[in-house]
């Protein structure tokens, strides 16, 4: 999967992430935060999150393209202090102030070992901090699931740089509403297949067991219509 992710740079559309920030702007004042985001892909996030009055902002993922498209998009637009590192958080230590707040948005449905991951981002945070993530709400009997294992697994990578194609014919809409980058980068899910499903009930209690206090799970809001729906999860580190 590591590999998956590498092969391509996602690219949102404009203000995708407005209705969480808005949802994290009602659950914590970002003024004069550190504020870090595990599994960053491009940086369309925490860039924005800069612009809201964050003392600092950085992103982690173990895609290197998608660094280095962070990285391009940071120069840009002229954030020269945002930082961005490849590195895969569960396996090797990072050099970064303890953040007062970690995001993640449709990440933690793809890590194997989610207990230790969520121990470690509880390690990384900063006393009283807070952590704010999404993942997908899915069963493992879902339809789409079994359609992306057989793609990720027996399709080859050439014809799944192209689903895209694939999308254009079965859901024209947002063929129509996403520019072409987007629907290409978009399109390449249908290869990436999840291996979490867990309850609202069982994350409350892997999220617990990490030592995180006050944990909410609810119902993250849409960001696209076509898009799987996602459990928000909402906690604090004494």
């Amino acid at each position: 999967m590591a590999k998956e992710f590498d092969d391509f740079a996602l690219v949102h559309p404009r203000d995708y992430f407005a209705p969480l920030t808005a949802l994290l702007q009602a659950d914590v004042d970002l003024t004069g935060k550190v504020v870090l985001e595990f599994g960053c892909g491009t940086g369309a996030w925490i860039l924005s999150l800069e612009e809201l009055s964050a003392k600092s902002v950085a992103g982690i993922d173990i895609s290197a393209e998608a660094i280095k498209a962070a990285q391009q998009a940071a120069k840009k637009k002229g954030h020269s202090a945002v930082r961005f590192l490849n590195a895969d958080i569960s396996r090797e230590n990072v050099d970064l102030p303890p953040p007062d707040l970690i995001i993640s948005h449709s990440v933690l449905q793809y890590v194997v070992d989610l207990e230790q991951v969520v121990r470690r981002l509880f390690s990384l945070l900063a006393a009283g901090g807070r952590i704010f993530v999404t993942l997908e709400k899915k069963s493992r009997m879902d339809p789409l699931n079994w359609v992306q294992w057989f793609n990720f697994l027996l399709v080859p990578v050439a014809i799944r740089r192209r689903f895209h194609y694939i999308i254009r014919i079965l859901l024209p809409d947002a063929a129509r509403k996403n520019p072409p980058e987007v629907l290409e980068a978009k399109s390449r899910y249908l290869g990436i297949p999840a291996v979490q499903f867990l309850t609202a009930g069982r994350l409350k209690k892997v999220f617990e067991a990490a030592g995180f206090q006050e944990v909410s799970v609810s119902l993250a809001p849409g960001l696209d219509p076509h898009s799987v729906p996602h459990y928000l999860i909402r906690a604090s580190k004494p």
